[in-house]
């Protein structure tokens, strides 16, 4: 494995932070997922939106942890645009799902899941921190 660059107590906190909050998410999906009640009732559209934009974020959180992992660990010069794109990325799905989708997303009562997607605004910032400390990083070493 090549040498991976010197990165701040914060970048190193924020990453794991970020590892662990997607796992969580996974693990919510899987466990509250049942209980929704559009993958019963399909037929009406707002169930079918409702469906479809949860299996995309779950794929998306799921591709995004693996591609920042294996980003980092081999020391890719492509990390810090994956970065920024994925940063831009949860910016843009968040503000669409309060701004859009809000009626149709489908938000557990369960305390667990409810104290995950709280986390997000918090998780949108570590991403941002880890964004920002690997392009400048990248720019200094030029």
């Amino acid at each position: 494995m090549k040498n991976i660059p010197r990165f701040t107590r914060v970048f190193w906190f924020s990453y794991i932070v970020c590892m662990i909050w997607a796992l969580a998410v996974i693990v919510v999906f899987v466990l509250f997922s049942p209980n929704n009640p559009n993958f019963e009732n399909m037929g009406t559209f707002e169930a079918a939106l409702s469906v479809k934009l949860s299996l995309r974020r779950i794929v998306a959180v799921v591709v995004g942890a693996v591609v920042i992992t294996a980003l980092l660990f081999t020391n890719s010069r492509f990390f810090d645009k994956a970065m920024i794109f994925i940063s831009a990325w949860m910016w843009a799905a968040y503000i669409d799902d309060y701004l859009v989708m809000f009626p149709y997303v489908y938000v557990p009562e369960e305390f667990v899941a409810q104290f995950v997607l709280q986390l997000r605004p918090l998780i949108m910032m570590l991403v941002s921190w880890i964004a920002i400390e690997s392009h400048l990083r990248r720019e200094a070493c030029r």
